[in-house]
C-alpha cells in the first residue's frame, strides 16, 4: 500500500468514528465507507448489506462519482445463517461463490468478487463486499486484509452509534412507562409556552392522579402497581391528539400538554382519558376500581410561566381530590377557591 492509499484509509477511519458520532443519518456513513473501497480496491461496484431484525438492506455504489442506491434484499435467510456460524472472509470468482451472498446478488459474467463480516462481539451488524467485473482472481491477500480492516472498523463504529442512541433514548423516556419522564416533559412544557408566547397562543396543562395506587399496591404488590402505571400510560397517549405530549411527572403523576387549547378543549380530552381508565380491566380488579382525577391549567388565563401553570394544575388536581376523585376539574370550575397565579 503506497503512501497515497494510507492516507485514505486512516482519513476514512478518522470520518467513520466522526460520522458515527452525529445525527446525518447512516447514508452518510455507509456512502463514505464504500468511496473508499471502491478506490483503494480499485473495485467495479461496492456493497454494503446491513442486517436490521430479520431484514437485509443493500448500499450499493457502481462507478466513480455514482450515487448511493438503496434496496431491501428479500429471501436472504443464508445471510443471517452464516453471518451466525462462521463470519469469516470469503473470495471468490463471481458465478462460483457460495452462500452467505444471496442469488440477488450475483455477478453477471466474470469476475472477482470480495466479501467481509462486519461483526462485534456483541451482534451481526451485515457485509461489506467488492467486486471486479471481468477480471477472474483479481483480488489478493492484501485485498483481503484491507477490507477486513474497513469492515471491522465500520462494525464497531456502528455498535457505539446504536450504544449512543440507546443512552439518549433512555435519558429522555421514563424506563418504566416508556412516555417522556419528568425532565424531557418539563423541556417539551417550556417549549410549548416558548411557542405560545410567540404566536399569542393557548395551551391547556393537564395533571393526572392515579386514585387509591398505594391500597392497591398494598394488596397486590408493586409489580402488579408497575403495571397498573404502565397500562394507564398507555391509556392516555392513545386518548390523546399526535400533538398532545405526555410524560411522567411523579409516583403516580402523569402530566399530559394540549397545544392551541382553550380550558373546555381540556376537559374534553381529558374525560375522554378518564373514561377510557375507568373503563379499562386492569389486573385483579374490576373496571371503574382503578381511576384517574384530572386537574387543569390553561396558559395564559391562568399562568403564563412554567411552575406558575404547574401550581395552578397542581392546585386544582388536589382540590378535585379531595372532591371525590375520578373526576376533571378546571380552575373555573373551583371560582374563588383558587387565586390567580
Amino acid at each position: 500500500m503506497d503512501s497515497r492509499e494510507l492516507h485514505l484509509l486512516f482519513e476514512t477511519f478518522f470520518d467513520i468514528t466522526s460520522l458515527a458520532r452525529v445525527e446525518r443519518g447512516e447514508a452518510a456513513l455507509y456512502e463514505r465507507i464504500l468511496d473508499c473501497t471502491r478506490d483503494l480496491l480499485h473495485a467495479d461496484q461496492v456493497m454494503l448489506l446491513r442486517m436490521r431484525q430479520g431484514r437485509v438492506e443493500r448500499y450499493v455504489k457502481r462507478g466513480s462519482g455514482a450515487t448511493l442506491f438503496l434496496d431491501e434484499v428479500t429471501g436472504s435467510p443464508t445471510l443471517d445463517a452464516w453471518l451466525e456460524r462462521e463470519a469469516t472472509p470469503f473470495v471468490g470468482e463471481a458465478g462460483t461463490w457460495h452462500p452467505p451472498l444471496p442469488e440477488a446478488l450475483l455477478v453477471r459474467g466474470t469476475g472477482s468478487v470480495l466479501a467481509v463480516p462486519m461483526v462485534t462481539k456483541m451482534s451481526q451488524l451485515g457485509m461489506l463486499v467488492a467486486v471486479r467485473e471481468n477480471h477472474p482472481g483479481g483480488f489478493g491477500p492484501a485485498d483481503l486484509q484491507l477490507l477486513a480492516a474497513l469492515g471491522n472498523q465500520t462494525a464497531v463504529a456502528l455498535e457505539n452509534a446504536e450504544l449512543y442512541q440507546r443512552l439518549q433514548q433512555e435519558a429522555l423516556v421514563d424506563g418504566l412507562t416508556g412516555i417522556l419522564n419528568y425532565r424531557s416533559f418539563l423541556r417539551a412544557l417550556r417549549s410549548e409556552l416558548r411557542r405560545a408566547q410567540r404566536y399569542g397562543q393557548t395551551f391547556a396543562f393537564v395533571m393526572a392522579d392515579v386514585d387509591h395506587l398505594k391500597n392497591y399496591n398494598e394488596r397486590f404488590g408493586h409489580l402488579a402497581g408497575s403495571q397498573v402505571l404502565v397500562q394507564v400510560a398507555h391509556l392516555l397517549v392513545g386518548n390523546c391528539r399526535g400533538t398532545d405530549v405526555v410524560g411522567k411527572y411523579g409516583g403516580d403523576e402523569f402530566a399530559v400538554v394540549l397545544p392551541q387549547t382553550d380550558a373546555e378543549g381540556a376537559r374534553a380530552v381529558s374525560e375522554r382519558m378518564r373514561r377510557a381508565i375507568e373503563r379499562h380491566c386492569f389486573r385483579h380488579v374490576h373496571p371503574g376500581d382503578v381511576t384517574c382525577t384530572f386537574g387543569v391549567a390553561v396558559f395564559p388565563a391562568d399562568a403564563t410561566d412554567v411552575y406558575g401553570i404547574i401550581r395552578r394544575a397542581d392546585a386544582v388536581l388536589f382540590a378535585a381530590k379531595r372532591a371525590g376523585k375520578n373526576i376533571v376539574r378546571t380552575t373555573g370550575d373551583l371560582g374563588s377557591v383558587l387565586t390567580p397565579t
